[in-house]
């Protein structure tokens, strides 16, 4: 399994954004989940089956 930050950067001490793992097989539903809780303020985290 592989965890993907979605932005793409390394973790910093000073962002107070909450953090959700997003456990999703489905590629369709996936985005949608990323999207929506990243409007809602969320720093998110994507894991993928590899």
């Amino acid at each position: 399994m592989l965890l993907k930050e979605s932005n793409g950067a390394q973790s910093s001490t000073q962002d107070s954004s909450p953090i959700i793992l997003v456990v999703e097989p489905d590629d369709e539903t996936r985005p949608l989940l990323k999207h929506n809780l990243k409007h809602q303020g969320y720093r998110v985290i994507i894991a993928l089956d590899v």
